[in-house]
């Protein structure tokens, strides 16, 4: 019954509108699933400082109470403003009585390095570096263990050990250094030289990137994890920067120090939040290299960018998480426009770096996307193709794609409109024949809290959000929670024909679903029109 009320109410709407309409259905025909969590399961954000903020958190929480999304992703997590890579600092000189009281401190980060190796004694020999732990062991075998496996409370690891053995040789310090480059003589000790580098003039912190973790965490949710953007105290050209909140673009300068801060990230995650918790997350190489926020001229396409420079970053970083966690998901290249999919796949592959997964992003409004109802969707669909084709040409798994961008357009001042539930609505429909292929397309963003060119005064700005900077849920909003509420399955239906005076064309009135939980159906009337001028007529 209640079908048929929701079928009459519309059907009186569009005769009230000088329309015609007619309806074929077959209520008790076969359904097939509906995943309408492809475009409600990841939302993207304003860069990662933002997210240490209540009203930024408020905004998510909601989101994830009423529309479920389990992800969200945004830029910046390692800019400067995040406090990520600091100038080196030394710390107090430590007295420990034993190496079971050295305990790991969360806030500067874990020692990065092998944790186990093998040492070069050197007999009357120590070294300069007052600044590291003291631990009581019984030989300089174990002294030579401990430099490897002690914490030192700095970024930096043990990177040689000095043994003073006790009286009767029963026991002794072990006198943990950080640096190797000031030897001396000192008769009755014994050195153990590790193959550990020294330090490099910075330390990590983890604080501000645990606060927004912890926080997603605790209401139910998880980041995908863009590793963007470059610390300044680990780049080429710090003066590179881009975006209101200078996120840096240069390369790094260091090409062991970068991974050395990619794996101590990865492992301090893991520390904080579990294996298991972690791998569900997805590690995402960068943001559109081919846009001009990587290491190259400012320049937007799917020609644009320095693919080799993105591809030596993506596989220094590949490696050094897979080095510390090797089950951690791995993936790029998160370019604009559909870019570079199958030479990423392959130059990552040939370098021994095959991605967990693959991104990028799609706006309707890109230049090369056809300006048609079904253009966008069709994009994305020869987009998975792309990959599968590629995959199986270099005989590997295929990767899922994930789309980690998209919303109604960039330029056309549609997000605070109608319309925006209408597409995504629409792009929700088309989306079911990729499923097996993209696990989700990420809508941007789910808030006006948004910092790109500034934090926008107005209440409604179009700005990319889904709801506004006060939390005003838009018709983007709204549109998800319907696609969410009619349920998990679809039948069969047909479109609603006929044009007004003005060559309007009404909306599809999409898709019957029928509820998993019930035998009503509902027909999702989502928009009213859809403009010729956003679809090509």
């Amino acid at each position: 019954m209640s079908c048929l009320v929701v079928v009459a109410a519309v059907a009186s709407a569009a005769a009230a509108a000088g329309l015609s309409a007619r309806f074929n259905a077959d209520l008790h025909g076969s359904t097939t699933p509906f995943h309408a969590d492809i475009v409600t399961k990841c939302f993207g954000s304003s860069h990662a400082a933002t997210a240490l903020t209540a009203d930024w958190q408020a905004q998510l929480a909601k989101v994830r109470r009423e529309i479920g999304s389990e992800y969200v992703r945004f830029h910046g997590l390692l800019d400067d403003d995040m406090s990520v890579v600091l100038p080196a600092r030394r710390m107090p000189h430590a007295d420990m009585t034993s190496a079971a009281q050295v305990s790991h401190d969360r806030v500067v980060g874990a020692n990065v390095g092998k944790k186990n190796g093998t040492c070069v004694f050197q007999a009357g020999v120590d070294y300069h570096d007052p600044a590291g732990p003291v631990v009581t062991v019984g030989s300089k075998e174990e002294c030579c263990a401990a430099c490897y496996s002690t914490p030192t409370g700095l970024p930096q690891p043990c990177v040689v050990a000095v043994y003073a053995p006790g009286p009767g040789n029963s026991g002794g310090k072990c006198y943990l250094k950080l640096s190797s480059t000031q030897p001396l003589n000192n008769t009755g000790v014994t050195s153990c030289l590790t193959n550990r580098r020294g330090p490099r003039g910075f330390m990590y912190s983890w604080v501000n990137i645990f606060r927004v973790f912890d926080f997603l965490v605790s209401i139910g949710m998880k980041p995908v994890v863009e590793l963007s953007f470059m610390p300044s105290l680990l780049a080429t050209d710090p003066t590179l920067t881009g975006f209101w909140y200078n996120g840096g673009h240069s390369a790094p300068k260091d090409w062991d120090d970068w991974q050395d801060f990619m794996g101590a990230l990865a492992q301090a995650l893991v520390e904080r939040y579990g294996l298991t918790e972690v791998e569900s997350w997805y590690f995402e190489v960068w943001n559109e290299p081919n846009c001009g926020f990587y290491d190259t001229a400012p320049c937007c396409g799917p020609t644009c960018g320095n693919h080799t420079a993105y591809t030596e970053l993506f596989v220094h970083t590949f490696k050094a998480i897979k080095a510390a966690v090797p089950s951690l998901r791995v993936g790029g290249p998160a370019t604009a426009q559909l870019g570079w999919l199958d030479t990423f796949i392959e130059a990552a592959t040939a370098q021994g770096a095959v991605p967990d997964f693959v991104t990028s992003h799609l706006y309707p409004t890109d230049p090369f996307v056809n300006h048609t109802r079904q253009g966008f969707a069709q994009a994305i669909a020869g987009a998975a193709d792309t990959v599968a084709a590629t995959a199986a040409k270099l005989k590997i798994t295929r990767p899922p794609l994930l789309i980690t961008e998209f919303n109604c357009g960039l330029g056309q001042n549609c997000a605070d409109h109608q319309f925006a539930g209408s597409f995504v609505a629409h792009q929700a429909v088309n989306a079911q024949a990729t499923a097996g292929q993209i696990p989700f397309e990420s809508y941007w963003t789910f808030s006006d809290i948004f910092e790109e060119q500034g934090q926008q005064p107005s209440e409604f700005s179009q700005a990319f959000g889904a709801q506004s900077i006060h939390g005003v849920p838009k018709p983007v909003y709204r549109a998800m929670q319907l696609l969410l509420y009619f349920g998990m399955h679809f039948m069969s239906w047909s479109r609603l024909c006929g044009k007004d005076s003005n060559s309007r064309r009404l909306c599809d009135l999409f898709f019957f679903l029928f509820s998993p939980l019930n035998t009503d159906c509902v027909i999702s009337f989502l928009c009213p029109l859809l403009r010729g001028e956003h679809f090509g007529g």
